[in-house]
């Protein structure tokens, strides 16, 4: 783009003139060298990954109530947060928050309910993008994960028997 509207670059650090012939030339390999770069560092991951489901472990995130022991392994999270609730203080694990959900949408509630009720008493999302309140989309993707059950995704749509202990009993879990 820069060279379409007449500028040339010029690199102080790689002292490197990216508008002559040979700078030209270096960028392209550069460009190169950071592509197979990036997609050697993907099919390493993507190898990573299938060993891990192999061996029965959980790739990426653990979902809400999870967390993982010095072996890696799914657990309970009964870590103790401590909340502010209008002004007052309260203590909340997520294994708990967790079991929550499963028993209220067990007794009707929907979706929505429960998303509401667990904001209520002051649990939060866990994940990448950090704590957020609780939606009915959040609740319906825990409810139907099978991982609570002891499975994991098998990366082609199946799932897999995990190393993990169920968190949630298989009847609980098909009532929901």
């Amino acid at each position: 783009k820069l060279s379409k509207a007449g500028i040339g670059f010029v690199s102080i650090m790689e002292q490197m003139d990216f508008s002559s012939p040979w700078g030209k030339f270096a960028l392209g390999m550069l460009g190169a060298l950071a592509e197979l770069y990036s997609d050697n560092l993907s099919q390493e991951t993507k190898k990573g990954w299938h060993e891990r489901r192999k061996q029965g472990l959980y790739c990426g995130t653990l979902p809400f109530g999870a967390m993982k022991n010095k072996d890696g392994i799914a657990v309970e999270d009964s870590q103790e947060r401590k909340i502010s609730l209008n002004g007052q203080e309260f203590v909340v694990r997520n294994f708990e928050g967790l079991n929550r959900a499963f028993e209220l949408s067990a007794e009707g509630k929907s979706d929505r309910e429960v998303a509401m009720a667990m904001n209520t008493i002051g649990y939060r999302t866990t994940g990448t993008h950090g704590p957020r309140p609780f939606s009915k989309d959040t609740v319906k993707d825990i409810l139907s994960n099978r991982f609570y059950i002891g499975y994991i995704q098998d990366g082609n749509g199946g799932w897999l028997k995990a190393k993990h202990d169920p968190f949630i009993n298989e009847e609980l879990f098909e009532a929901v």
